[in-house]
């Protein structure tokens, strides 16, 4: 006697040779078709994710840099910010945790240490960035 296992059933009980056997062939052919596809289009959006990312990183520096000379400690802590931010999301944890201690030297206001942490993260910035040609 037949046990009714809905769509399950066609494992156990299958009605021919081809039901009883998945197409896996087809299945895995179609599974790496779409993840060529998907990886390309992937890849494009990390390019331009990172132009971006390079790009804001540049102004960044600049703004890093400016903000130290203007002595700007304000500015310099919103920029040092969102450095800190950016970075981590990126993939370098070490220039946001740079950012961070210049954070922190603002905030705990160690003067004599601010000027000094600034223009190293800058330094460390313009090292990730890509040179142009």
């Amino acid at each position: 006697m037949s046990k009714n296992w809905g769509a399950l059933q066609y494992l156990y009980e299958p009605d021919n040779s081809r039901a009883a056997i998945p197409p896996t062939t087809e299945l895995a052919s179609k599974a790496i078709a779409d993840q060529d596809a998907s990886s390309f289009g992937e890849e494009l959006f990390d390019d331009e994710l990172m132009a971006i990312f390079y790009k804001n990183m540049r102004e960044k520096a600049a703004d890093l840099e400016l903000a130290v000379i203007e002595g700007d400690w304000a500015r310099l802590r919103l920029v040092a910010h969102s450095i800190k931010g950016t970075t981590a999301s990126f993939g370098y944890p070490e220039l946001s945790k740079q950012a961070q201690e210049v954070q922190l030297a603002i905030d705990e206001d160690r003067m004599d240490e601010i000027q000094v942490l600034a223009m190293n993260l800058a330094t460390e910035v313009g090292k990730v960035l890509p040179t142009t040609a």
